[in-house]
């Protein structure tokens, strides 16, 4: 009975100096509950938040849907002087009518601007500068120089 007791002390010692060694990284909830304090992905890169939006009728364009779902994401489209005559193309384009309602499906920001721009673009972001813009594929080329 006492090595049982001796052992019992052992791993109760043990364990607490292991928790009491990760103590910056842990929160104490209550008293035998600790949550992990680490930042949410969507806290780290704001275009990875998951949404469910339905666009309001006030919103026409590509580019109006764009600026819609980046709205408090602390991120913007690239000023006019650096968007190419495809981005320019693409984002006066009118939204389409079935990707008005985004509601039914949870997507990240960044989908549903892949999902606004089609499959024709690649969707772009400069974290440094918080960003985004969109870059015409190659095999698309064509029906710009055409």
């Amino acid at each position: 009975m006492e090595k049982n007791l001796v052992l019992f002390s052992f791993l109760i010692s043990f364990s607490t100096s292991l928790c009491a060694s990760n103590n910056e990284s842990y929160y104490q909830v209550s008293r035998y509950l600790e949550s992990k304090m680490v930042a949410a992905p969507s806290q780290l890169n704001p275009l990875d938040s998951v949404i469910r939006i339905k666009f309001p009728m006030t919103i026409i364009t590509v580019k109006d849907a764009i600026d819609y779902v980046l709205d408090d994401s602390g991120y913007e489209i690239v000023h006019e002087q650096f968007r190419t005559e495809e981005m320019s193309l693409i984002l006066s384009a009118k939204i389409a009518h079935t990707q008005r309602d985004l509601s039914d499906s949870p997507l990240t920001i960044l989908d549903v601007i892949n999902l606004v721009v089609g499959d024709p673009f690649y969707v772009v972001r400069d974290p440094l500068r918080r960003k985004v813009s969109v870059i015409l594929k190659d095999e698309y080329r064509g029906l710009i120089d055409g």
